[in-house]
């Protein structure tokens, strides 16, 4: 879907914030009195205690301190003299190993660990963040079955925090602290304060701690959390600070894992199967685990059931294979992926090629000539399928298909990419053909502000080995930017809208600059301000030049159950006959109070919101979050679709970019068991206006005269 009205995301901003108490369905795990009366089980460790002089002063009975005589006195000598000498030998004891080199923990140097007795060691680094204010973290790890894992052979360690609240009886989300999985469930075995999973010491902390005290001859390592591209990961809802990949690499560089590679990493996360966060766990870990997409929470999606089926001869891929596998195999997420356009995808990178395909992708695109291939470039750029779901700012697409589009610019250099690619992707699943299992960030859709800043992050990054596709990628965005279209001016283009025919014909020069189209249709409200009906992005530009809207003269109506009429709602028009609308979720019951996208499908005259995707909270943050929490209709008791007035107009009989909210604010309420929603004709006693809106080439937004619909 195009990003209309010019902002990111949504097209005419983010719904408003509703009041109300973010309510918990599972039950909030904070103990009565407020203090953690759980401390769980400590490792099975030897703990040398600090030595207790007191217990080694033998007071003879009846013997009161300051009074005694001097046959004590002269045994207090004895025992003092003793004492010197003891002290003076451990001291002499203590310079010999100072001298000698020993690394037990003299000056600083590293501990010896305990030989290794467990086959593996699985790490879970849980951030709660909004995703767990539904119960979704704890939801997914409440199906973790300990009866049915090997915990003879397998350590499960997790740390948790970053949650304003836990569904559960064991998470306090007035502490940060780790667990290890018993027969009985998750026990605590260190308690600390409320620590920022955001921060690379929070991590580095962590991976210390397991490595020391559960020794395994293999390591895993698994987050779960947000994913946000090459932005970072782990976002903490109560520090509002999330994991740069600066900071991951700072916390592995430090770690026992520099010296001693994890058999892999298992990101639980959104949009983190790409090219540059390979780069930068390569030297750490033998395999990274990761989605290309979105990768979407529910409460009865069992994503750790794979650990029920881990055996002692796996390795790092097998692990990972065994999470694709369970995990895509679950109907929920591939029927509903195709609902909300975006394919379920997830990878198995071999780390120890990534080096080479770095190399490869630098020599690629010194092959290309910008400034001679810009325009083919971009076209096949503005055609690549961007993953995030409605948000625009990450500019992830795979990297694989990209290379592909443009083979014909350095067919050698891409030949071998290609290749070195195909052998870095060792397993792949996608309900896409075009996604191959690594993306890479092109910046194309987002604000300046937002690519300014992730170009930083990778600029920030040491020891980056794709520094010539970072100098390419900055380029093009410069010259993107700087290039100036005049053909796209569509003041002077006629725009029909009789007797259904939703077209407009386009110059020479604008076909050769244009990129892709869409089309709005407002209702004129109040105060000359529009209320936004319908978007869509079904538009085909044929080889005469003339461009048309595949619209229907059907507009998404939905019955207010409060005033008994039919009203018409905002829709956006999905590629598979779906569409997407906003709406609040209620349960006054339990306090909960959620934004959500709903998606809408059609079967017969009757729609149905199929799934609601709850809309993510950024105001903390840098960047945008993608919305991954899917919400069960059935926890709720009322539905209210939400819409605004705007004032659109630029002065010119045309439609603006940049659209003002008039603070007016339209609500259609509906109770969860008894709403309805058709497709209906246009209402020809309102007023409602068409108009296209059309890309060029380096991305620019322009729009036609805004039509009245006869």
């Amino acid at each position: 879907m195009n990003n209309q009205g010019g902002n990111q995301g949504y097209p005419y901003g983010q719904p408003s914030n509703f009041n109300g108490n973010q309510g918990y369905p599972y039950g909030q795990g904070i103990n009565q009195n407020g203090t953690n009366t759980n401390l769980g089980v400590q490792p099975n460790v030897e703990y040398q205690q600090p030595m207790n002089y007191q217990q080694y002063q033998q007071v003879p009975n009846g013997t009161v301190p300051g009074n005694e005589n001097n046959t004590n006195k002269k045994k207090s000598k004895k025992i003092f003299a003793f004492v010197a000498i003891a002290i003076i030998v451990i001291a002499a004891i203590l310079v010999f190993i100072f001298l000698s080199g020993d690394k037990d923990g003299i000056n600083g140097q590293k501990k010896k660990r305990k030989e290794p007795t467990m086959n593996r060691t699985i790490m879970i680094y849980m951030v709660g963040s909004d995703l767990e204010t539904n119960g979704n973290a704890s939801a997914e790890l409440n199906h973790i079955r300990p009866n049915n894992i090997d915990l003879e052979n397998n350590n499960i360690i997790m740390i948790a925090g970053g949650s304003k609240v836990w569904g559960n009886n064991y998470i306090d989300p007035n502490e940060t602290s780790t667990y290890q999985l018993k027969e009985n469930g998750f026990e605590k075995v260190k308690q600390d304060g409320v620590k920022n999973m955001g921060d690379a010491n929070t991590l580095l902390d962590f991976l210390n701690y397991a490595y020391e005290f559960y020794p395994a001859k293999k390591y895993e390592l698994i987050f779960w959390n947000h994913g946000s591209g090459i932005v970072g990961l782990e976002s903490d809802d109560i520090y509002g600070d999330m994991l740069n990949f600066s900071e991951l690499q700072m916390a592995f560089s430090k770690s026992p894992f520099k010296e001693e590679k994890l058999d892999s990493i298992l990101f639980i996360n959104c949009l983190l199967g790409n090219i540059e966060l390979a780069g930068v766990i390569d030297d750490y870990a033998d395999y990274m685990i990761a989605s290309e997409e979105i990768s979407y929470t529910h409460p009865f999606v069992d994503k750790f059931k794979f650990f029920e089926e881990i055996t002692v001869e796996d390795n790092g891929f097998e692990f990972g294979k065994k999470f694709v596998d369970n995990l895509t195999s679950n109907n929920f997420l591939n029927a509903n992926a195709k609902s909300y356009n975006t394919p379920t995808t997830y990878s198995i990178i071999d780390l120890s090629k990534i080096s080479q395909v770095e190399r490869d992708l630098n020599n690629f695109v010194k092959a290309i000539n910008l400034n001679q291939d810009y325009e083919q470039i971009a076209l096949s750029r503005s055609s690549m399928f961007q993953y995030g779901g409605e948000y625009l700012e990450f500019d992830m697409i795979d990297l694989s298909s990209f290379v592909s589009k443009l083979q014909a610019l350095a067919p050698t250099e891409a030949s071998k990419l290609i290749s070195s690619l195909s052998e870095a992707i060792v397993y792949n699943y996608s309900l896409d053909s075009t996604s191959k299992g690594l993306s890479v960030y092109f910046p194309y859709n987002a604000e300046k502000k937002n690519v300014d800043f992730q170009i930083k992050l990778l600029e920030e990054l040491e020891n980056s080995s794709a520094n010539d596709y970072l100098a390419f990628i900055k380029n093009f965005d410069l010259y993107r930017r700087t290039k100036t279209s005049y053909s796209m001016d569509l003041t002077n283009n006629k725009v029909n809208t009789l007797s259904g025919d939703f077209s407009m014909q386009l110059s020479e020069g604008q076909q050769k600059d244009f990129a892709s189209a869409s089309y709005i249709i407002v209702k004129e409200s109040t105060k000359g301000n529009f209320t936004p009906i319908y978007f869509s992005d079904n538009t085909t530009l044929d080889s005469n030049g003339k461009l048309k809207a595949n619209f229907d003269g059907k507009i998404v109506m939905a019955l207010d159950t409060v005033s008994n009429q039919m009203l018409p709602i905002v829709a956006y028009e999905k590629q598979n006959g779906t569409y997407m609308t906003m709406i609040q979720l209620e349960n006054t019951d339990k306090g909960i109070s959620s934004n959500a996208n709903a998606y809408i499908s059609f079967q017969g005259g009757d729609g149905k919101i199929h799934l609601a995707v709850e809309k993510v909270d950024n105001e903390k943050l840098e960047m945008q979050l993608p919305d991954m929490s899917i919400l069960t209709l059935e926890n709720y008791q009322k539905l209210v679709f939400t819409n605004h007035d705007y004032a659109i107009s630029n002065g010119n009989g045309g439609v603006s970019n940049k659209w003002t909210s008039s603070g007016e604010e339209h609500k259609v309420n509906a109770l969860v068991n008894h709403y309805k929603i058709q497709k209906v004709d246009i209402d020809r006693t309102a007023k409602y206006y068409f108009a296209f809106k059309v890309r060029d080439l380096s991305n620019e937004i322009t729009y036609s005269k805004l039509v009245e619909i006869k």
